[in-house]
């Protein structure tokens, strides 16, 4: 399984982001392939507009996916109980196997540059972030985008201080305020 997902630089929402980022270990210990966007995706890929990124930056917002190169999902739905109980958000799963194709193809030949890889250093199971560009490989060990140089631990206020204060948040303190009973999970009979 690989996912591209928003860097901490390219993302419109440090609070999102800091949910995704405590979950990378267990995500890579898992075997999945993690891609992170680069802020410039959309102003790369030959100065062109890659097709990755919204219009006004290089951040994702839908979420599309294939499964069994024989189906997709297109959708800005988030599978989480407030995109079910109280946005207007949706997503559509599409039975085609040369649209799958299609998007396991643009991963395959976009991604690699486009997107920060995510592995697990196999000396010490931290993370590093490994940047592809046409000059070559460079490999950073602190979130890129999120200040510091990658070899320097000290640093002042910078955004991964802030997705640091994040991370430690509780999930009550993340959760949506909510009047009524409409954000409250219901059981279902079947």
């Amino acid at each position: 399984m690989r996912i591209l997902t928003n860097s901490l630089a390219s993302s419109e929402a440090n609070v999102v982001h800091a949910g995704y980022a405590k979950r990378r270990h267990d995500l890579l210990r898992a075997g999945v392939r993690l891609y992170e966007l680069k802020p410039t995706a959309g102003r790369e890929a030959h100065g062109e507009k890659s097709g990755i990124g919204s219009s006004s930056s290089s951040a994702l917002h839908a979420k599309t996916f294939a499964v069994d190169r024989s189906r997709i999902f297109v959708g800005s739905f988030n599978f989480d109980l407030r995109s079910a109980l109280l946005n207007t958000e949706l997503g559509l799963v599409i039975d085609s196997p040369a649209l799958a194709r299609r998007l396991a193809e643009l991963f395959d030949t976009t991604v690699a540059t486009a997107a920060y890889e995510v592995r697990l250093k196999p000396d010490d199971g931290s993370l590093e972030w490994i940047e592809r560009t046409a000059s070559g490989e460079t490999r950073h060990d602190t979130e890129p985008g999120a200040g510091g140089s990658g070899a320097s631990p000290s640093r002042s206020c910078h955004a991964s201080d802030r997705l640091d204060a994040l991370v430690r948040l509780s999930p009550r303190t993340l959760r949506p305020p909510c009047t009524g009973t409409r954000c409250r999970p219901t059981s279902r009979q079947p």
